[in-house]
């Protein structure tokens, strides 16, 4: 019998080291590319991968992207339409090779187009020939400059400047970025064409200059420098040089190198000739702890195997050490893998056949948390697969889309043959299958259940699962609406992800949409956004926040259908500055969308540019406003015997979830905030969800049990289960024994989230350091990586050693915000205390919004709620986690203190 126990002990078990692979999803992109997606497990911990498997070929090429200097940055889209802008098809790709966070500048060796852009600094190397092979090793680049007869190392080749020569090309930047003073020689140089890995290149000095700092570089023109601190030799030569000298500057590589027409840098070769390297894998960053990885493998076959895991998010990917990492490489096949930047920059981006933009596949971590994902991190450089010659126009591969789809029993088949050319280009086919091809499997479309749909084209196959219901929701979300990178179709409007929590009304982010009217803008900019509607759904509708404008005037924002025809909703009236919900009529039954822009209106009296956002776009068979989160009817645990002999206890956990429209999905599902132990059994169409996990004996801690569900409106629903034990650890503090938050402070204590002496001083304010300390414990981060980020503070040195890398943490993903007056240096003021409104916007920049909001007049202080922080607290009340006090209040500006914030946190997991 299902049943509530309130007293269980519950705790994950021991589990020897063991890998659980899920079948991978291995998708033909065409052009030699394979995508591969999937789940495995190391233990008890969920990785989500995805990677590429190439095999060179002469149509489909591995290219290095950077912006248009080689310390730009940027993110994927961007770089990709520098490529694009040459007639290139970009296909796929993931970040590149390290770089230096404060600087982007890459470490290692940059090639593109056979020309060198960046010196290596005697590291790792991948290369690329124009065949698509790779190669991997050590460039082993070595650079001098002759001057009057003398010959003398040069340092650096478009990089900062240090102790010795470097050489500058227009290609570094727009200056030398220089800190301190120094000479520089302007060169123009006396040959034709770009430095290469080897060669001799003679160059006329036009000028010299002294200069405390930076000097300016002009496009085509080269600057040899040197710091005043570099060696009297270096000084010497520097000095012999005036305007008409000539220098030659000779670059010599290994001569295999000659070949690579792109390369780029790595730290780290973790496994050669099939065998994991110990001492490299040492050397990775943050060797042991588990976090995004990015890593490029090649087989002995000549296949290049382009890897990214996801991590930092403990219901979709807990991320890998460096060493499971070259495991699993290994377990694909690769006998070389060189280790790339990973964290926060892992990024992995891929078109899907027939698709007319690439979109990002894989989850960032950066601002990631358990309830949504990150944002993609500004990288320096990126490995992108792009086919750089024309393509035929005539298919070559074929895809059904989407590749999960769901539909009405005996309703109209939801899948769209797409196809590409040999370059991965899309290519508009018609066919008839009763004569070019055929469909398999359609049949099973007239009864319930979960099918494998294959269509034949021309001597091609491609297959679907399609989940035939016999009740379709009533609403569901357009899949990725606020996720994918988007591209400009005009010059006047852009589409991107927005992960400001001040702008987003669903989830971690909304969609931006930029316009600019250029001084002649006319209605029908649009950019792309190609999504399937289900065909039954009749109306399209969506979240719009437009900041207040202080000019009167009325425009639209139009969504473009497949079929031609659009739908403009007026927009601005009223209500500016607020979050609405607007809906627009689907013309007829399986269009789809096209795009969506600004449209209609009096655009005479409608600002000339600006922005408004878009969130939480769904399809509905009716119109009107899903206010009504999905319900959680009861949770339960259950004992469940082990084998003989096993003295752990098998616990099932279970739930009763319903919804007013349709189905619902699971956000997340965790156990004391890490993603439960073994993988749910669920189906949103029947309601009922079920793990297991196993207990350990003699476990005396608390534990929580808490399950996030949303609904295809995106509203989200969030229960928990306390599970105590009949005997409890003794606390770790003196100071709590009776105090009413002493259950919290425990629990936390247990978790690692609070620790320190034998005091924990409950009644006392917490600081800005101590909140930012126990926010980055509560997550489960374990890095260091952003400890040198705390230098944009003018108070940087005040800041405790052991809150330096959490607070770098909490600015980096825009929780916490410095303090600065008008004119004055930004200030962290680590000692300062938080009011309970700073505090509860700081936790809800963290959640993910869609909880069913309170109303705050309830509360008799309710005017002095800041309106910053209005919609952070609505959210909160209304999900229990602040409740106010006993005398009516909620003491907005009041201090939190330490054991108010024990409360919230422990609430929270």
């Amino acid at each position: 019998m299902k049943k509530r126990i309130a007293s269980l002990v519950l705790a994950l078990a021991i589990i020897a080291h063991f890998t659980l692979f899920f079948a991978n999803c291995g998708i033909s992109l065409g052009g030699g590319v394979e995508l591969a997606q999937g789940v495995h497990y190391i233990g008890d911990r969920r990785q989500s991968e995805n990677y590429f498997v190439y095999t060179p070929n002469s149509y489909v090429r591995p290219v290095v992207a950077y912006g248009s200097k080689v310390m730009n940055y940027g993110k994927f889209d961007a770089m990709a339409a520098i490529l694009e802008q040459r007639g290139w098809n970009v296909v796929g790709g993931m970040n590149g090779g390290f770089f230096i966070p404060q600087t982007f500048q890459p470490m290692g060796i940059v090639v593109t187009e056979g020309v060198l852009r960046s010196s290596d600094e005697g590291l790792h190397a991948v290369g690329f020939r124009s065949d698509g092979s790779a190669m991997f090793g050590d460039p082993k680049l070595t650079m001098n400059v002759t001057i009057d007869g003398g010959e003398f190392p040069i340092e650096y080749y478009n990089k900062l400047r240090e102790g010795g020569f470097t050489l500058f090309s227009s290609d570094f930047s727009t200056s030398t970025r220089s800190k301190a003073a120094g000479r520089d020689a302007i060169l123009s140089p006396a040959f034709s064409g770009e430095l290469k890995l080897n060669g001799t290149y003679e160059f006329a000095v036009r000028e010299i200059k002294h200069n405390a700092g930076a000097v300016d570089i002009a496009d085509g023109e080269y600057i040899l420098s040197l710091g005043d601190v570099a060696d009297a030799p270096l000084q010497d030569a520097m000095s012999r040089l005036s305007a008409g000298s000539r220098i030659t500057v000779t670059f010599t590589a290994d001569a295999q190198w000659d070949d690579a027409e792109y390369a780029v840098g790595s730290i780290m070769w973790i496994v050669r000739e099939g065998a994991a390297v110990p001492a490299a894998i040492e050397a990775c960053p943050l060797p042991t702890q588990q976090v995004p990885r990015t890593a490029l493998g090649l087989r002995s076959d000549g296949t290049i195997v382009m890897y990214t895991v996801d991590g930092r998010q403990s219901n979709h990917s807990s991320g890998m050490t460096a060493q499971e990492t070259a495991d699993r490489m290994i377990e694909l096949g690769c006998r070389e893998v060189l280790m790339l930047d990973g964290g926060g920059s892992t990024s992995f981006h891929a078109r899907y056949v027939g698709a007319p933009q690439v979109s990002q596949i894989s989850s960032p971590s950066d601002g990631a948390t358990a309830d949504g994902s990150g944002s993609e991190r500004a990288v320096t450089n990126y490995i992108m697969l792009a086919a750089v010659v024309p393509g035929s126009g005539v298919a070559k591969s074929i895809d059904l889309w989407p590749h999960n789809a769901t539909m009405y029993a005996r309703g109209e088949n939801p899948l769209v043959l797409r196809a590409a050319d040999e370059t991965c280009r899309p290519v508009d086919i018609t066919y008839d299958f009763a004569s070019a091809g055929k469909w398999i499997g359609l049949e099973q479309l007239e009864s319930p259940g979960t099918y494998t749909i294959a269509a034949e084209y021309n001597g091609m196959r491609a297959e679907s699962t399609v989940t035939v219901l016999d009740r379709l929701p009533e609403i569901e979300t357009i899949e990725g609406f606020e996720l994918d990178g988007f591209a400009a179709a005009s010059a006047n409007v852009t589409l991107s992800r927005e992960v400001n929590k001040d702008r987003v009304r669903f989830g971690q982010s909304s969609a931006r949409l930029d316009y600019d009217s250029g001084g002649g803008f006319t209605a029908g900019e649009s950019v792309p956004l190609n999504r399937t509607v289900g065909a039954h759904m009749s109306s399209l509708s969506f979240w719009v926040y437009a900041p207040p404008m202080t000019e009167g005037g009325v425009a639209g924002l139009a969504v473009y259908f497949t079929d031609g025809t659009s739908a403009v909703v007026p927009l601005f009236e009223d209500n500016r500055g607020m979050w609405q919900q607007v809906t627009v009529p689907i013309p007829r039954v399986g269009v789809g969308i096209v795009g969506i822009g600004v449209s209609g209106g009096n655009f005479s009296s409608f600002p000339s540019r600006g922005s408004v956002w878009l969130d939480q776009m769904t399809a509905g068979t009716t119109s009107g406003v899903d206010i009504v989160p999905p319900s959680i009817d009861t949770m339960w645990t259950s004992s469940e015997p082990t084998e003989p002999g096993d003295s752990r206890t098998m616990t099932r956990f279970g739930a009763e979830v319903s919804d007013n429209l349709g189905s619902v999905s699971i956000v997340a599902l965790t156990l004391d905030g890490k993603s439960f132990p073994v993988p749910v059994n669920f189906d949103g169409t029947v309601g009922e969800l079920t793990s297991e996990a196993f207990a350990e004996p003699n476990d005396r801690n608390i534990h929580r049990i808490a399950l996030t569900l949303s609904d295809g409106s995106g509203n989200l629903v969030r229960e928990t289960l306390t599970l105590t034990p009949s005997e409890l650890n003794a606390s770790k503090f003196s100071d709590t024994a009776n105090h009413w938050a002493a259950a919290y402070i425990d629990y936390l204590e247990a978790q690692g989230v609070v620790g320190g002496t034998s005091v924990f001083r409950p009644d006392e304010p917490a600081t800005r350091a101590e909140f930012a300390v126990m926010l980055y414990n509560w997550t489960g981060a374990v890095t260091t990586e952003y400890a040198s980020l705390v230098k944009d503070f003018a108070d940087s040195s005040a800041i405790p050693a052991s809150a330096v890398n959490a607070v770098g943490w909490a600015f980096a993903n825009g929780y916490i915000k410095g303090m600065n007056s008008e004119g004055e240096p930004t200030l962290f003021a680590p000692n300062a205390t938080l009011t309970r409104a700073q505090a509860m916007t700081i936790i809800g920049r963290m959640q993910a919004f869609g909880h069913r909001r309170a109303d705050l007049t309830r509360f008799k202080d309710v005017d002095a709620i800041p309106a910053w922080s209005h919609a952070y607290l609505e959210e909160l009340v209304g999900r229990g986690v602040i409740s106010g006090y006993d005398d009516g209040s909620l003491k907005p500006n009041g201090n939190l203190t330490r054991a108010e914030v024990a409360k919230i946190l422990y609430a929270l997991r």
